[in-house]
């Protein structure tokens, strides 16, 4: 049976033809003979940018460097949350993923998960963590509780959302068992907005777009065409037009 050592690894510099370097030296399990050996070093950053080993590796975290050293080989009695969140991060969230999502997708996602889903979870067991806490614990920060400091339900069904995909990442690359994943039976409130959609007719459609100027037609045409939220460019216009038809902000 392999061993299912945690590795932090090892920072060294390098000299390499663009100068010193940081790299992590880690090893990796050989099942063809049950030894375990040092595989190629995987690079931090440069000297130059990380003067200290305390940086270089908080740069290595920062990269989820560790977690890529530690994939073949982490015990699922110690694979935290943010084990997983970071190994989502890194490839789901690259350039280099298999399905890209958009930029500004990535970058909220991102951001959700190191503002508000790591800080809570990132050291919790992932086999510790419990649909009823995670229930508890999204009510807690809602408006409900909160009030205008708390987050709105539909900002709370996302970060369901990108918890439950973050566990069926580690499922897929079984970094957790297909077993274990609490967000499966976990219940959000449904989002609630005083928004009443107004249908307009085709012919109060062109009277509202032939009453704007010529700038503010083209974005209202561009807003429709890509999704794109041109509400508040477009409020003013549409209220001076005398039309008083409030634009859906998406």
């Amino acid at each position: 049976m392999a061993d299912t050592r945690y590795q932090a690894g090892s920072l060294k510099q390098f000299k390499t033809k663009q100068g010193l370097v940081w790299k992590l030296r880690y090893f990796a399990y050989r099942s063809s003979d049950g030894k375990w050996t040092e595989q190629t070093p995987l690079l931090v950053g440069a000297v130059s940018d990380f003067s200290t080993e305390k940086r270089a590796r908080a740069e290595a975290v920062r990269l989820g460097l560790i977690e890529q050293s530690n994939r073949t080989s982490v015990p699922v009695n110690k694979v935290t949350f943010g084990f997983i969140a970071r190994d989502y991060i890194r490839i789901n969230l690259s350039d280099n993923a298999i399905k890209p999502k958009a930029s500004t997708t990535r970058y909220t996602e991102g951001l959700i998960i190191n503002k508000h889903l790591l800080p809570r979870w990132g050291e919790v067991l992932v086999t510790e963590m419990k649909t009823l806490e995670i229930e508890e614990w999204l009510n807690s920060v809602s408006v409900d509780v909160l009030g205008e400091k708390g987050q709105e339900w539909d900002f709370l069904t996302k970060w369901r959302r990108i918890m439950s995909d973050i566990f069926l990442h580690g499922q897929k690359h079984d970094l957790i068992p297909e077993s274990c994943n609490p967000m499966l039976k976990v219940d959000v409130k449904a989002s609630s907005s005083a928004y009443v959609p107004i249908i307009l007719t085709p012919n109060e459609t062109f009277l509202m777009l032939n009453a704007l100027p010529l700038l503010e037609q083209t974005m209202v045409v561009l807003d429709a065409a890509t999704g794109n939220s041109v509400e508040r460019d477009c409020r003013a216009p549409v209220a001076r037009c005398g039309l008083g038809r409030k634009l859906h902000p998406y």
